[in-house]
C-alpha cells in the first residue's frame, strides 16, 4: 500500500513538474498526437507520413513567418497567410494567360509566334518569382504604414491592425482576375517540369518535391542569416530585448522592416507552392490553415521556432491519418480546439517578463463621460437631448417606410451584428477579454433554433431562450482558459472555436445532418415573421430588450468587478473580488446574448448555412466594435450602424472599406467613432457652459474666467513689521528663460 501511494505520489510529481513545463507540456501533447495517428484504424503508412511531411513544409513556412514577427514586435500576425494572396493569384493568373510572353513579344517582337519550352519555364518561374518579390513589398509596406505606427501600443492593437491587413488583401486578391478580364477565374497551370512517382499509397508530383525542397532552403537561410549576418545577429538582439538593443544603437525600424519583408517573402513562397500544389489560384486562404498554423505558434509559446515546425508536423500528420482512416479531415478542426484548450489549461501563468504573451488588454475601452451635473437641468441641453433622442428614434422606427425590402432585411442584419456587438462589449470592454470567434455562439444559437423548433416543433418563444441556453453553456466552456491566461492566446483560442463550430457543427457530415437544413420564420403573436417589416420589428425589440439589460448590468457589483479585474486583476482580487465567478458569468451572459442573436438569425436566412457563420464574419464582427468603440454601449450599435451602411450602399466593398477604417480609427481615434461623437459632445456642451457663464471643471479644465470675474491674488509673504520675505536665490525664477540645449539627430535616434 505504501509503495502504491509512493508511485502514485512520484507519477503526480512528475506530472506537476512537466505542467511547470511549457516546453515540455507542448513536446508531451505533440508526442501524444504522433501515438494516435499511429493507432488509427489504418495505422500511418511510411508513404502517409511523407505526405504529411509536403503538407508541413508549406505550413512551416507560414509558421516560421508568424514566430518571426513575433519574437520582433510581440504582435501576433493574422495577416501572415493573406501576404501571399495577392501574389500567388497573379502568378495563377501570369502563367495562365502566358501574359510574360504576350508582353515580350509586344515589345520586341522576337518570338516569332513560336513558343519553345523553355520559354514557358522561364516564364513560370518568372512569375513565380515576381509573385514572391510582391508579396515581401506588401510585408515591407505593412510594416512601414501600419505596424510600426503602433509600436509603443499594446500587442493587442498591432494584433487588431494584421486583422485589418489581412482583408485588404484579402480583397486586393479579388481584385486581381478581373485586371485579367477573366471571367471564369478558374482552371489548371501544368508544372513545366514533370515528377511523378509513389511511394505506397501516396502518388507524389513536381508540387511536392518544390515545396520540401523550397522549405529546406528556406529554413536553412533564415538560420543563416540570423546566425550568420550583422543584420540578423540585430534581429535576434531586438527580439530579446528592444529597448536594450535600441540604447546599444541597434536601429530597431530596420530590424522589424527586415523581420516584416521576410514575413512576406515566406508568404509568397507558401502561396505560390499552394498554386503549384492545387494547379489553380486559391484566392487567400482558409480560415482552418491559418488556424492550424496559429495554434502550432501557440504550443510553442510563440518563441520557440522548433518546437512551433514539430507541431505543425504533428497536425499534418492527424490531418493525413485522418484522411487515410476515415476519408475526411474536418473532425481535426475540433481536435486543434481541444488541443489549445488543454493547453492553455494546463500551461503555467506566465510571469511578467520581456514579452507578455497575454498581451495585456484593449486600453482603449474607457468609459464615456455623462453629461456634466452642472448642465443637466439646463433647457439648451434638455432641447438638445431630445432633439437627438427623437431624430434617432425616427430614424430606426421608420427605416423600414423608406427602405426596399431588401434593404430592409439588411437592416435587420444590421440590428442582429448590433446585438453580438452588444456580447463583444461585455468580454473586451469590460473584462478585457479578446474573442476573435464571438460569431460561432452566434452559429450555436441558430443550430439550437433548427433543433428546438424545426425538428422538434418547439414555440419561437421556447426554442429561443434554449438556443441561448445552450449558446451560454458553450461560452462557458471556452471561457475557461481566460481564468488563467488571456489576451492574444485567448484570441487565437477563439478563432479556433469558431473554425470547429462552423465545419464540425454545422457542417453536413456532423453536427448539421441532425437538423433540417431550411427554417420557417415563426408566426409571433398574430404577425406573420415572413414580413420583412415584421421581423425588422422583431430584431429592434430583442435589441431593445438586450441593451436594456446591458445597461442594467453595468450599474451591478458584477461589472464594477470586471473592470477592476480588467485594469488590475491582482489588486482587484486582494479587495475580495471572485475573478473566477466574475469572468465566468460575463462569458456566460454574452454567449447566451450572441446565441440568441443568431437563433434569430437563422429564422432571417431561413436556415443555418455554413457560410452564413464563418470565421471571417466573426472577425468582421471583432472590427466592427473596434470601429464603433468599446468605450460605451453606444460603441457596438455605433459600429454595426457603419457595418450595416456599408452593406446597404456599397456592398461589394465592406471589407476593404472595414478594414480602412479600422486602420484609421486605431491611428488617430483608439476609442472608436463614441470617441470622436462624444468629443464633439462635449465641445457643444462647453460652448453652452461659456455662453451661460457656467463653471464646470470637467470641460473646462484651463481655468476659464468669464467677463466680472477675478482671479484670486496672491499674496506675498510679509515679517510682523511689514517688511517682504527675501526668497532664497535658489527659490526664484530665472530672469532669463531657460533655453533647452538641442541633441543631435543621430543621438535622438540610439534614445
Amino acid at each position: 500500500m505504501a509503495a502504491h501511494s509512493s508511485d502514485g505520489t512520484g507519477l503526480r510529481a512528475r506530472l506537476g513538474a512537466l505542467a511547470r513545463r511549457p516546453d515540455a507540456l507542448a513536446a508531451a501533447l505533440i508526442g501524444v498526437v504522433f501515438v494516435a495517428a499511429a493507432l488509427f484504424p489504418r495505422g500511418l503508412p511510411f508513404g502517409i507520413g511523407l505526405s504529411a511531411g509536403v503538407f508541413a513544409s508549406r505550413a512551416a513556412l507560414a509558421v516560421t513567418g508568424v514566430v518571426l514577427v513575433y519574437r520582433s514586435s510581440r504582435v501576433i500576425n493574422i495577416a501572415q497567410i493573406q501576404l501571399g494572396a495577392f501574389g500567388s493569384l497573379l502568378f495563377f493568373e501570369l502563367v495562365k494567360r502566358h501574359t510574360l510572353l504576350i508582353a515580350t513579344n509586344v515589345v520586341c517582337n522576337c518570338l516569332n509566334r513560336r513558343v519553345s519550352p523553355w520559354m514557358v519555364q522561364a516564364e513560370y518561374w518568372t512569375a513565380a518569382l515576381t509573385a514572391i518579390f510582391i508579396s515581401a513589398v506588401f510585408g515591407l509596406l505593412t510594416y512601414l504604414f501600419v505596424i510600426r505606427r503602433f509600436r509603443d501600443a499594446p500587442p493587442l492593437v498591432g494584433t487588431v491592425a494584421t486583422i485589418a491587413v489581412a482583408q485588404v488583401m484579402t480583397w486586393a486578391a479579388s481584385r486581381v482576375p478581373g485586371w485579367f478580364k477573366d471571367k471564369e477565374p478558374g482552371g489548371v497551370i501544368p508544372a513545366p517540369v514533370h515528377i511523378r512517382f509513389t511511394i505506397s499509397p501516396a502518388v507524389f508530383n513536381t508540387a511536392d518535391v518544390a515545396a520540401v525542397v523550397a522549405a529546406v532552403v528556406a529554413l536553412v537561410g533564415i538560420v543563416w542569416f540570423l546566425r550568420r549576418t550583422r543584420t540578423g545577429v540585430a534581429v535576434r538582439a531586438a527580439a530579446e530585448n528592444p529597448d536594450r538593443a535600441a540604447s546599444l544603437g541597434v536601429n530597431v525600424t530596420m530590424v522589424g522592416a527586415t523581420v516584416w519583408t521576410m514575413a512576406g517573402l515566406l508568404s509568397g513562397l507558401a502561396g505560390v507552392l499552394a498554386v503549384m500544389a492545387n494547379g489553380g489560384g486559391a484566392g487567400g486562404a482558409a480560415a482552418g490553415t491559418l488556424v492550424r498554423v496559429l495554434a502550432a505558434a501557440v504550443i510553442a509559446g510563440m518563441v520557440n521556432l522548433p518546437l512551433a515546425l514539430l507541431a505543425v508536423l504533428g497536425l499534418a500528420v492527424l490531418d493525413q491519418s485522418f484522411l487515410w482512416s476515415f476519408g475526411n479531415a474536418t473532425i481535426l478542426d475540433l481536435v486543434v480546439f481541444g488541443l489549445l484548450l488543454a493547453f492553455l489549461l494546463l500551461r503555467p501563468v506566465p510571469r511578467a517578463g520581456r514579452v507578455d504573451p497575454t498581451g495585456g488588454s484593449w486600453i482603449a475601452a474607457r468609459e464615456v463621460r455623462p453629461v456634466p451635473a452642472e448642465l443637466r437641468g439646463q433647457k439648451d441641453v434638455a432641447r438638445l437631448r431630445r432633439r437627438v433622442t427623437i431624430g434617432l428614434g425616427l430614424i430606426v422606427v421608420g427605416f423600414p417606410f423608406i427602405m426596399s425590402p431588401s434593404q430592409t432585411a439588411s437592416g435587420t442584419v444590421m440590428l442582429l451584428y448590433g446585438i453580438v456587438g452588444l456580447s463583444l462589449l461585455l468580454l473586451t470592454g469590460w473584462a478585457g477579454l479578446i474573442s476573435l470567434g464571438q460569431f460561432a455562439f452566434a452559429a450555436i444559437g441558430g443550430w439550437g433554433v433548427a433543433l428546438f423548433g424545426a425538428k422538434l416543433g418547439l414555440p419561437f418563444l421556447i426554442a429561443l431562450p434554449l438556443a441561448g441556453l445552450l449558446g451560454a453553456l458553450a461560452s462557458v466552456v471556452v471561457g475557461l482558459p481566460a481564468l488563467r491566461i488571456r489576451g492574444l492566446y485567448l484570441a487565437v483560442t477563439t478563432l479556433a472555436f469558431a473554425v470547429a463550430v462552423t465545419n464540425v457543427l454545422l457542417g453536413e457530415r456532423y453536427g448539421g445532418r441532425l437538423v433540417p437544413s431550411t427554417i420557417e420564420r415563426p408566426s409571433i403573436f398574430g404577425l406573420d415573421a415572413s414580413n420583412e417589416t415584421v421581423f425588422y420589428y422583431l430584431a429592434l425589440a430583442l435589441l431593445g430588450l438586450v441593451t436594456v439589460a446591458v445597461v442594467g448590468m453595468r450599474r451591478s457589483r458584477t461589472a464594477r468587478a470586471l473592470i477592476a479585474c480588467r485594469d488590475n486583476d491582482r489588486a482587484a482580487q486582494s479587495f475580495g473580488i471572485n475573478l473566477v465567478r466574475a469572468r465566468l458569468e460575463t462569458f456566460a451572459v454574452a454567449g447566451l446574448i450572441a446565441a440568441m442573436a443568431g437563433g434569430l438569425f437563422a429564422y432571417q436566412q431561413g436556415g443555418i448555412a455554413p457560410g452564413n457563420f464563418s470565421p471571417e464574419v466573426s472577425l468582421t464582427m471583432f472590427l466592427m466594435v473596434v470601429i464603433g468603440g468599446l468605450g460605451s454601449i453606444a460603441g457596438p450599435l455605433l459600429g454595426a450602424f457603419m457595418v450595416g451602411g456599408l452593406t446597404i450602399f456599397v456592398p461589394a466593398f465592406v471589407g476593404v472599406f472595414s478594414a480602412a477604417l479600422v486602420l484609421v480609427i486605431l491611428a488617430f481615434v483608439p476609442g472608436g467613432l463614441t470617441q470622436a461623437v462624444f468629443a464633439g459632445r462635449d465641445a457643444l456642451l462647453r460652448r453652452i457652459a461659456v455662453r451661460n457663464r457656467i463653471r464646470v471643471p470637467s470641460l473646462l479644465a484651463d481655468g476659464r474666467v468669464f467677463a466680472g470675474e477675478e482671479k484670486a491674488a496672491i499674496h506675498p509673504k510679509v515679517r510682523a513689521d511689514g517688511s517682504p520675505i527675501e526668497l532664497p536665490a535658489r527659490y526664484r525664477l530665472p530672469r532669463r528663460p531657460l533655453t533647452v540645449p538641442r541633441v543631435a539627430a543621430h543621438a535622438r535616434g540610439r534614445q
